[in-house]
């Protein structure tokens, strides 16, 4: 906030001596500065009865028309802001009810594990169905044990056979 100040110290001052709830932009955005410096210039004139400008300062119609102009070119760069920034809100906010329903599906989808981690043993099928699960669990892990163990001896054994035969081989020769 300081640097802003630094840079558009002046202006601020000129907003804060104008009614700032006509131009509550003025605070945030440099272009609306230059907006407002330009409208409070074109306050120095007043319509007369016959629909003409009358000058209450010292500006020419040339300088208020190369203002006009400058107040068109800013008026459409909001114009073009604005559009681009309503572009991005509407893509957020797709993508934050497209975050909100999938916070409330996994909101859901957590609640149904919650019931079913809380309800898995509440009654004594359901706890005998869990002591047979395990049982089995560890009757497959005892035959997988089992099975590694027998291979091994069979490949030692295999081995013994190989080595004794490759001694035999070298004791004929």
């Amino acid at each position: 906030m300081r640097r802003r100040n630094r840079k558009y110290g002046d202006m601020l001052v000129e907003i804060k001596q104008l009614n700032v709830l006509h131009f509550p932009m003025a605070l945030y955005r440099p272009s609306t500065l230059i907006l407002n410096d330009k409208l409070r210039l074109l306050g120095t004139f007043k319509n007369t009865e016959d629909g003409s400008l009358e000058n209450r300062g010292t500006q020419s119609v040339s300088d208020l028309t190369n203002t006009i102009n400058q107040l068109k070119q800013l008026i459409e760069e909001q114009n073009r802001e604005i559009l681009e920034l309503k572009r991005r809100l509407n893509e957020y906010c797709e993508e934050l009810t497209c975050t909100k329903k999938l916070y409330r599906e996994q909101l859901e989808a957590n609640g149904n594990l919650i019931e079913q981690w809380n309800s898995r043993y509440c009654n004594q099928d359901k706890r005998v169905q869990a002591v047979i699960d395990i049982v089995q669990l560890e009757r497959n892990l005892y035959e997988d044990i089992k099975s590694l163990l027998e291979r091994e001896e069979e490949e030692d054994d295999d081995k013994e056979e190989q080595e004794e035969e490759r001694n035999e081989d070298k004791n004929d020769r």
